[in-house]
């Protein structure tokens, strides 16, 4: 399904028209019952290209969406709270998504918040736990794409 953003629609993004393309990814070995827990990634293209993966897991589907190049990804690193549940990518598969998609930049997702408890209270370290290894792997899988941890509630000028 493919959508044009113009300035006037509510929920516009980019100032200039784009395209926006909804991905409904097909899991390998049907990790879950995708009718009852889809997944949505999206490619966002105008002035720039954008990929958010959404809440998926790694897809064969992946490879096609970076090939025409991206300048950006939004790739989770893991689920909610301390768990994980299937069809979420973990550390290494998120890592393993940067090769497929080869983007300028990635930026990981999905880790330092959704701690569960009053806000006075030090997070868990689970919130934080998943950075690390992500970080690790994707120096190692997929070397040329700048990766950028940002801290809850920051921001990157593309």
């Amino acid at each position: 399904m493919s959508a044009s953003l113009q300035e006037r629609d509510k929920y516009s993004l980019p100032k200039k028209p784009s395209n926006v393309l909804a991905d409904l990814p097909r899991f390998i070995d049907q990790v879950y019952d995708i009718r009852r827990y889809s997944a949505l990634g999206y490619l966002i293209t105008g002035s720039r290209r954008v990929y958010h993966a959404g809440d998926t897991d790694l897809f064969e589907g992946m490879r096609a969406i970076g090939a025409t190049g991206l300048d950006l990804a939004l790739v989770p690193i893991w689920g909610w709270a301390s768990r994980l549940g299937p069809g979420h990518l973990n550390p290494l598969r998120a890592a393993q998504a940067l090769e497929l998609l080869k983007p300028e930049i990635a930026i990981p997702i999905h880790w330092g918040t959704y701690a569960v408890g009053p806000a006075a209270r030090p997070a868990p370290r689970y919130v934080r736990a998943p950075l690390e290894p992500f970080l690790a792997a994707a120096g190692a899988l997929a070397p040329s794409v700048r990766v950028v941890a940002l801290e809850p509630g920051r921001s990157l000028e593309l």
